[in-house]
């Protein structure tokens, strides 16, 4: 299953136009509320449209934004560059790996249980749902 819908991160277009601006945490509260209410107001046009049964809410639940006058004088700082996680997937013998983005990625894969890899994350470990695997796996989070 994949996206239904694609909009815009309002955050990251403005600091896309504007690299040099600096905002403040009340303008970002801002630009954050306006993606999500956009995002609230697609979901709740989909649900008006298909009435879907899956559970007895019909209308979603948008945050509320309270801002004062002193969001507005605090600088906000960012990172532009997040962290990226893979996963590394190597047995004890070789000497190269499988490099993967996600962990929806790595149990799809290996038909693994995502408890069993965090709780060996690092090990060698003979994982059970992993069937026709006559050696241990090890499995690596690495930050990029």
């Amino acid at each position: 299953m994949g996206p239904i819908c694609l909009y815009k991160n309002y955050f990251k277009e403005f600091v896309k136009k504007y690299p040099d601006y600096k905002l403040s945490v009340g303008e970002y509260l801002i630009l954050n509320f306006i993606t999500d209410l956009v995002g609230k107001i697609m979901e709740q046009s989909l649900i008006f449209f298909y009435n879907p049964l899956l559970n007895h809410l019909k209308h979603v639940s948008v945050n509320n934004i309270v801002l004062d006058d002193k969001q507005f004088s605090i600088p906000y700082t960012f990172t532009d560059k997040m962290k990226k996680i893979r996963y590394h997937v190597q047995t004890p013998r070789s000497i190269t790996g499988l490099s993967l983005k996600t962990e929806l990625y790595l149990v799809q894969s290996f038909n693994l249980d995502i408890t069993e890899v965090l709780a060996n994350l690092g090990k060698e470990h003979y994982y059970k749902s992993c069937r026709g695997l006559s050696q241990p796996l090890i499995i690596n989070r690495v930050e990029i």
